[in-house]
């Protein structure tokens, strides 16, 4: 017999023993099941009139409706992610509180010759 069909074998054996403990612990949860009850007793009260017949939808008022929906999300999100960017970068010293850019001094550029109107 091979190596893979005996993996085979003991994996199918422990998901046997593993549907049977599931079996068990289930049944002793909910018990044995009984006979369906009578049936309850009507409610009091009494129906309304029927109401007037609808019209049907008009697709392109959905459709306007869903986009307007749409843009309005759109709106939304882009507002807090433009809030949350800023907040970024203000934490991280790239902006002051009022959303002006800290200009920091960068690191000093090495020193260089000027060439004139001919290049070696």
């Amino acid at each position: 017999m091979s190596v893979e069909l005996q993996q085979l074998i003991a994996r199918v054996e422990k998901v046997e023993k593993l549907h049977a403990d599931f079996q068990h612990w289930n049944n002793s949860r909910r018990g044995v099941e009984g006979q369906r009850g009578l049936q309850g007793i009507p409610g009091v009260g009494t129906q309304g009139p029927q109401g007037a017949p609808g019209k049907d939808a008009d697709v392109s008022a959905v459709i306007q409706a869903a986009k307007q929906q749409m843009q309005s999300d759109f709106e939304y999100f882009q507002a807090r992610l433009s809030g949350a960017i800023v907040q970024e970068l203000k934490r991280s010293g790239v902006v002051d509180e009022s959303g002006k850019a800290v200009l920091m001094p960068g690191p000093a550029g090495a020193d260089s010759t000027v060439w004139g109107p001919s290049r070696p």
